[in-house]
């Protein structure tokens, strides 16, 4: 092999092994690079968690009950999965609230229950009133529930449906709001 192929031919076979390295740094994934904006992160986590809400005076006005909470400090919220709620009038009568999901906001306290949201009130045994729902929204400073969203509803002699709802827990009373349907059973 002449000298001038090899001055040719060695720096040539260099130029393309520091090609290939290049491309292989470049198109390598760092494993302990983050694929996501660390914002969106949560920051901490809670298993079994049960809250009680009480109001001034020290009455018990809610409790929250739920396997999972996952905290967003940058979207000052939690979601808790699979929620079981349970929301006190002032004369301790009780509503149980349950869905598939759901958001609490962190200054408001307020409640966000999204996906297959139950809601029963049990006065006796003999005659409870139950709702279903896709979303449900419970304020808690006012101490109320609502929504806008069709609802269907079943008590032992009557069923039916609406659209929207609110629940008043301070004065015990609930509403069914527009395009109230009702059937009597036997």
């Amino acid at each position: 092999m002449n000298i001038r192929r090899r001055y040719i031919f060695v720096p040539l076979l260099a130029a393309i092994v520091v090609a290939d390295l290049y491309k292989d740094e470049s198109s390598r994934i760092d494993r302990l690079q983050v694929p996501v904006d660390t914002n969106e992160l949560p920051d901490y986590y809670m298993e079994q968690l049960s809250i009680k809400l009480f109001n001034d005076d020290g009455q018990l006005k809610a409790s929250i009950n739920s396997p999972t909470l996952i905290h967003y400090a940058s979207q000052s919220q939690a979601e808790i999965q699979e929620p079981e709620i349970q929301l006190y009038t002032v004369n301790n009568q009780m509503w149980n609230l349950q869905a598939v999901r759901g958001r609490i906001l962190d200054e408001s306290q307020d409640i966000a229950l999204e996906q297959d949201v139950t809601i029963s009130l049990s006065q006796d045994n003999n005659n409870p009133l139950n709702f279903t729902t896709n979303n449900l929204f419970y304020e808690f400073l006012a101490h109320r529930a609502w929504n806008d969203s069709p609802v269907t509803f079943a008590t032992a002699v009557a069923n039916g449906s609406a659209n929207g709802m609110l629940i008043n827990l301070d004065t015990e009373t609930f509403e069914l709001k527009n395009r109230v349907e009702v059937r009597h059973q036997n």
